[in-house]
């Protein structure tokens, strides 16, 4: 019980910083890889402290494993990705604080290869345009 007392004062004075980090941490372990949706999975969601953001590392695969394609496609992508930050009512304390949310995307078929990445900041995601 003591324990349980214990947590709960710590979670008491947890900053939101920290919060975002320690959320971050257990998606990553609970959820990741996640399965492929779109030929897109997320391997990992981590929250940097210093910089406030909260970054994304997925895979994509099949048809969308493709740099031309990505860019191609790239304001496409970032325009959805914006959307749906907008619309994602789970970050609405991380959005309020004006956290950023860094995307990345890496190819299957060639580990390590960056095919894309953006940094989404409060302009992005709070603009009337991001909310349509």
């Amino acid at each position: 019980m003591l324990a349980a007392v214990a947590a709960l004062l710590v979670s008491c004075h947890e900053s939101l910083e920290k919060r975002a980090q320690r959320e971050a941490w257990e998606y990553t372990e609970k959820n990741c890889p996640t399965p492929w949706t779109n030929s897109v999975r997320t391997d990992s969601v981590v929250f940097d402290i210093p910089t406030r953001t909260y970054t994304y590392f997925c895979c994509v695969n099949g048809k969308m494993d493709n740099e031309e394609l990505i860019k191609a496609h790239w304001q496409n992508i970032s325009d959805g990705l914006r959307e749906e930050l907008a619309a994602n009512t789970g970050l609405k304390a991380y959005k309020e604080a004006g956290f950023c949310f860094r995307y990345l995307m890496y190819s299957n078929s060639k580990p390590g290869k960056l095919l894309y990445n953006i940094t989404i900041s409060p302009n992005d995601y709070n603009t009337d345009s991001a909310r349509r």
